[in-house]
């Protein structure tokens, strides 16, 4: 966006670089017919997914919502993340 700081753009830049050189990239061993591909799995998440510039939205193309927890759900929640604290 016009507000976007210069780092922040910076390192968006280079990381869609590099997303778009590994569909270059192949295993390096054996014949090139016989070489795959390595797999390689970008987890992301945000609180703003509206905000995600549409070069990366195109780029991730598997998206799961998953919304906020409901009224009762938030205590169960807690009560996980509380087991086996102090």
């Amino acid at each position: 966006g016009n507000n976007e700081h210069e780092a922040s753009r910076r390192i968006k830049t280079e990381f869609l670089v590099q997303m778009d050189g590994m569909n270059s990239v192949t295993g390096g061993k054996g014949d090139a017919d016989d070489a795959k591909p390595p797999i390689v799995m970008v987890l992301a998440a945000t609180n703003y997914p509206w905000e995600l510039d549409e070069a990366m939205r195109r780029r991730l193309e598997k998206r799961i919502y998953i919304p906020l927890p409901d009224q009762a759900s938030r205590p169960a929640l807690f009560d996980i993340n509380l087991q086996g604290g102090p």
